[in-house]
């Protein structure tokens, strides 16, 4: 089983042609994608991180892990937690050091999601342990305006047990899977264990 956790707003994921054709990719493996929101019924106000992380349906034997964005870092805090059921992990453009990012230096009057949000993203991480086989995508043009800046990324790359990481050209898009990166066929073998070569 391989989970797929969408970006912050997405509001139809499985409609996304990235997510149909990783979709198709780990089926024809005999695998199955699903790809739960953390929108509770599509109401982005109503997102709660760190309630979506501990009501996550993980009954299943075990799963893979692919987040893209805010998706990214909810992946990465869920390896962290739950590395007896999650066997590996692919964080594309992860939204890293979020809080510090959207919230810190703001006043509370100028946050523009809920109170309850911003608390429940306080208890995540900021930069996850990597606890389970890991790939990490990450376009080199990114800036803190729309996801993580590379020299965040690059720092936490330095400092956790990472495998095959990747800074292609491009910014905080999908679109950067299989730019001198692996495309979904190498990701999906790798996350479903036909070991492709991850080699860009």
């Amino acid at each position: 089983m391989v989970l797929f956790l969408h970006g912050f707003g997405d509001q139809c994921p499985e409609e996304q042609v990235a997510v149909q054709e990783l979709r198709r990719e780990v089926e024809l493996l005999g695998g199955q994608l699903k790809v739960p929101t953390y929108h509770p019924g599509g109401d982005v106000a109503a997102t709660r991180p760190a309630t979506f992380l501990q009501d996550l349906d993980l009954s299943e034997e075990s799963f893979a892990v692919v987040g893209f964005s805010f998706g990214g870092l909810l992946a990465a805090t869920l390896q962290e937690m739950r590395p007896d059921k999650i066997t590996k992990c692919v964080l594309i453009a992860p939204a890293i050091d979020n809080f510090e990012r959207n919230f810190a230096a703001k006043r509370k009057e100028d946050w523009h999601l809920a109170e309850e949000y911003v608390a429940e993203l306080q208890k995540l991480p900021a930069r996850p342990s990597i606890k389970v086989p890991t790939m990490l995508i990450h376009g080199l043009s990114e800036t803190d305006a729309d996801g993580s800046a590379v020299w965040r990324v690059r720092e936490w790359v330095d400092k956790e047990p990472f495998g095959p990481t990747y800074f292609p050209e491009g910014g905080h898009s999908l679109d950067i899977v299989g730019r001198g990166c692996p495309g979904w066929q190498e990701l999906a073998h790798w996350l479903c264990g036909r070991e492709a070569d991850t080699r860009a």
